[in-house]
């Protein structure tokens, strides 16, 4: 309450006294601007109408009214209809501008000025006739009094017209075509040249020294470019009016004399004896001189180079073979003219043969071992991808715990001797060529070996894999497996060939040697077999509630040569089972003691019986059918 003066009071004169309290908005209005008198500007908020122009604004009238509808009141407005555009047929003539009051005699002298070029045209036509021919367009035919046959025909009249319309204008096409080819021959040839030029560049290096280009045939990767020996030139063949002599190149190459032959490197294994001549040669020595400059010129340039490169190459194998040679020790070597001899072992000879052959098209003879011949080339190529001197680098020292002075002394920390024992020095060629080639045939025998015993003994599964594998030395895997017995486990155990002989690890770490004798290898596969075979029998006598009396595995036959031997008795020790498995690929021998009176009686001998008449499919199915009948 405020009395009359506007003071807090009743208006009766008596004074209250109160709190002030300033009443304020919840939200108060955004300021717009602040003027330079201090006065603000707030944006007013909005009201009801602006939020319902808002939400008309989100309403799509459109799929509320049909598209073509309109929100007027259609009694007033009225209905426009929509008039239908026709398509113009017709252009519409260039428009000229107005040039002043010479524009049409400008008009008409460009019109005659189109009309002379077009008439120059047509006479340069009549007079050249190179490939165009001047042909009359027949007329119309305008007779109304044509006859119901022409009216038939028509359509005949009309196909032959077109066929010869279209024969026409192929033999026009022809004329031109050829008129062109015979102004385009030489741009052509030029062109072609270009082509092939840059395609030699992608694979060869040239360059271009005055007027000439040369190229270089040489491979190696380090050393000296374009030496004088490996230097071939390039020139650009011959054309006469008919065209390219040479329809397939327009680019030729001379490749050096001496490589103008096909040279090949051939590596064999021969026998040494009486009746073997171990220098012959394939053909005559000379033979290959037998041929015209000119003719082996016209060899297409990309094979020319190809072979006059492995020419080369075989030429440079064969040099550095010679010379390792002369060096080789603890073998007997022969060389004479293109072949070098070399003794591997037992009487078995490396024969390394160059042969040269005439620089023509055509199949080389195959000659020597492909293997062989293959790796000797990458052995010898692979050399020329490492630098003869090493590229300087920092070498960090070691972290060790030794004293600063011990791990600064760099290569004053070893003397001379023990430094010349850590490195290791690289092979020859031909020492590494002899020592694949031992493993190539060692590996032979090896393989033909296992073919030989699983083609003989079906039983056990001999099943074999190689686990390492390289030019040098080989690992092969292989397991013995019993079919139906998998409960038994499998025997595996390991051959390793090398270049020197070949070993067999079994898998307690043990070596047998078999050099390089097949029999050797043949009789350790057999102490393999015999070995699991008796693990096994030893594992079925106690299935089927037997005794092993003993079991051999250093039993030998009255030869000498491994024979493991296994005896067992039945509970009751009336009968008694020895087995023998001998050397040879041959089956086990069975023989069978019974004694009802006990074993103790030597009255009664053991009987042998026959292999093929025990009941079983397998060695020890037979053995379980004696193992399961005489168990009481």
């Amino acid at each position: 309450m405020f009395n009359g003066a506007g003071l807090p009071g009743n208006g009766l004169g008596q004074n209250q006294q109160g709190v002030q309290v300033a009443i304020e908005p919840m939200t108060e209005w955004q300021i717009d601007s602040i003027g330079y008198d201090g006065i603000e500007k707030y944006i007013i908020p909005p009201g009801f109408a602006d939020f319902v122009a808002k939400g008309a604004m989100k309403v799509d009238w459109r799929k509320m009214v049909d598209s073509n509808g309109t929100f007027d009141d259609l009694s007033v407005v009225g209905v426009e209809e929509e008039q239908v555009q026709k398509p113009k047929l017709e252009m519409e003539d260039r428009k000229v501008p107005e040039a002043g009051p010479w524009h049409e005699v400008a008009k008409h002298l460009h019109e005659t000025l189109q009309q002379i070029n077009v008439l120059s045209d047509t006479m340069k036509v009549l007079k050249a006739q190179n490939y165009i021919d001047a042909v009359t367009v027949q007329e119309e035919h305008k007779d109304e009094a044509v006859s119901n046959t022409t009216i038939q025909n028509s359509r005949q009249f009309h196909w032959i017209a077109r066929r010869k319309a279209l024969t026409e204008a192929n033999n026009v096409i022809e004329k031109a075509q050829k008129a062109r080819d015979v102004g385009e021959k030489g741009d052509k040839d030029k062109e072609q040249f270009f082509r092939e030029l840059r395609e030699l560049r992608e694979h060869w290096r040239i360059k271009k020294v005055g007027g000439m280009i040369l190229g270089d045939i040489g491979y190696r990767i380090f050393g000296q470019k374009y030496a004088q020996r490996d230097v071939f030139n390039i020139w650009r063949k011959k054309t006469s009016a008919e065209g390219s002599l040479f329809a397939k190149s327009a680019l030729q190459v001379r490749v050096p004399a001496d490589l103008m032959c096909r040279t090949r490197v051939t590596v064999s294994i021969v026998r040494d004896s009486r009746s073997c001549d171990l220098y012959e040669m394939p053909h005559e020595e000379l033979e290959y001189m037998d041929l015209e400059k000119q003719k082996a010129m016209k060899v297409y340039w990309k094979q020319a180079l190809k072979w006059a490169q492995d020419s080369l190459i075989n030429r440079d194998i064969y040099q550095m073979l010679f010379g390792d040679s002369t060096l080789l020790q603890d073998r007997i070597c022969a060389v004479k003219k293109d072949t070098i001899l070399v003794s591997l072992f037992d009487d078995l000879v490396l024969k390394i043969q160059k042969v040269n052959y005439k620089f023509e098209d055509g199949k080389l003879p195959a000659m020597g071992i492909t293997y062989l011949n293959r790796t000797l080339r990458q052995m010898f190529l692979s050399g020329l991808c490492r630098r003869n001197l090493r590229v300087p680098s920092f070498a960090y020292l070691p972290l060790t715990t030794h004293n600063l002075s011990l791990d600064m002394r760099a290569p004053h920390g070893l003397d001379r001797r023990e430094m010349e024992m850590r490195v290791r020095e690289e092979s020859s060629l031909l020492s590494r060529l002899i020592t694949v080639s031992s493993h190539y045939i060692l590996m032979e025998r090896v393989s033909q070996t296992l073919l030989e015993y699983t083609r003989k003994m079906k039983d056990p599964n001999l099943s074999w894999r190689l686990s390492w594998a390289s030019p040098s030395h080989s690992l092969l895997a292989l397991s013995f497996s019993l079919k139906n017995y998998e409960q038994f486990g499998k025997k595996s155990f390991f051959i390793k060939v090398e270049g020197d002989g070949v070993q067999i690890l079994t898998k307690e770490q043990h070596f047998l040697d078999a050099r390089r004798d097949s029999n050797l290898i043949m009789q350790t596969i057999h102490v393999m077999y015999s070995t699991f075979m008796v693990h096994s029998f030893v594992s079925l006598c106690r299935t089927w509630n037997w005794e092993v009396l003993h079991a051999n595995l250093n039993g030998v036959d009255h030869l000498k040569r491994p024979a493991p031997t296994f005896y067992s008795c039945n509970k009751a020790a009336t009968v008694a089972l020895f087995v023998q498995f001998r050397s040879g690929c041959l089956p086990p021998v069975f023989m069978l003691r019974t004694s009802p009176n006990g074993l103790h009686d030597d009255s009664v001998p053991f009987v042998t019986l026959k292999y093929d008449l025990i009941p079983g499919t397998s060695t020890m199915k037979k053995a379980e059918t004696i193992f399961g009948s005489m168990r009481d």
